[in-house]
């Protein structure tokens, strides 16, 4: 009994420890649970059978509803210009709607895009997350470590990069592997009824591909539609109703959007379609496909993190509760 008390008190301190007083930042979360789920089978990912590997996730994690957005990027940008040995109008710094004044040394955000997915190289995107992880400080060394370290970033004579491939245990925000990417958009613990878990081919809860379209008209993706004719952005989260079994919108549209998971150590894997994409978005939709990209590429980008401590607490006082009543 002694012993076991000891142990559940010691699983107790170790889930409080891990998701510790995490703020939200603002984000709109979605928290992804099911720990331990299985794979997608061959059946779901028909002609496909590498997209069996991914999608299994055995902790409880949280993403981000949509992508970053330009006025929460405007914020990071402005806190790490001081900081950057680039060109402050570089693409990765301003994206399409940030512009800066040399006169002050800050950006400012185009009238409108405040909602405007982000687009960013991945070396950016890990900045930002080791910037949330370390409580948004504006000292430099908040953006060089945290979740990943960046000065592990650079290139091998044959191509291969020497960045760091996965985020640091215990950091707070992360970009979203792969695997957690596709269990948030695509798997369903009771995608068959009856509690009987499965994965949909489409990040809307759904098999048949989504409608392109204005959500006023009935649609269901801003991919499809045409960029500059039908404008040059739609806010995130305009298709509220279109969601993911976890409550994730935008996995279709918006901006196609980075994962940490890693491919040859010369490419991320990144999913989704875009705003304005052509005819093939539905093909960039599906669970059975994905692409790869140079970390210097530019795309948008979901942040990911540990679940707060309230929820991690909870689960587990309501777990040593339950084993100490079997003890007894």
């Amino acid at each position: 009994m002694r012993s076991t008390l000891f142990l559940c008190l010691g699983l107790f301190a170790t889930s409080y420890a891990v998701a510790g007083p995490v703020p939200d930042y603002g984000f709109d979360w979605a928290e992804i649970g099911a720990l331990g789920n299985r794979r997608p089978l061959l059946s779901e990912v028909p002609g496909f059978p590498d997209a069996a590997q991914y999608g299994s996730v055995n902790y409880h994690y949280r993403m981000t509803r949509t992508e970053v957005v330009t006025s929460q990027w405007l914020e990071f940008a402005n806190a790490y210009v001081a900081h950057y040995d680039g060109s402050p109008t570089a693409f990765e710094m301003t994206g399409w709607w940030l512009s800066y004044d040399s006169s002050i040394g800050q950006y400012s955000m185009a009238d409108g895009a405040a909602l405007a997915p982000v687009e960013t190289t991945w070396r950016m995107a890990a900045r930002f997350t080791n910037w949330l992880s370390n409580g948004k400080s504006n000292d430099a060394p908040a953006f060089e470590n945290g979740a990943y370290d960046t000065s592990t970033f650079g290139r091998n004579p044959d191509a291969t990069f020497t960045d760091q491939l996965e985020h640091t245990p215990g950091a707070a925000f992360w970009i979203p592997t792969y695997d957690e990417w596709v269990k948030g958009m695509h798997y369903d613990p009771n995608r068959y009824g009856q509690g009987e878990e499965g994965y949909w081919r489409y990040p809307h809860s759904s098999d048949s591909e989504p409608l392109s379209g204005f959500p006023e008209e009935g649609g269901e993706t801003n991919a499809g539609l045409t960029w500059g004719q039908d404008g040059w952005f739609m806010d995130a989260g305009s298709y509220p109703d279109v969601q993911s079994p976890w409550g994730l919108l935008d996995g279709s549209g918006g901006a196609r959007e980075w994962t940490e998971t890693a491919f040859d150590r010369m490419y991320r894997f990144i999913d989704g379609s875009e705003f304005g994409e052509g005819n093939g978005f539905q093909v960039r939709d599906l669970i059975e496909q994905w692409s790869i990209a140079f970390p210097e590429g530019y795309y948008g980008f979901r942040v990911a993190g540990v679940i707060p401590a309230p929820w991690s607490s909870s689960l587990a006082i309501g777990g040593l509760s339950l084993l100490l009543r079997k003890t007894r």
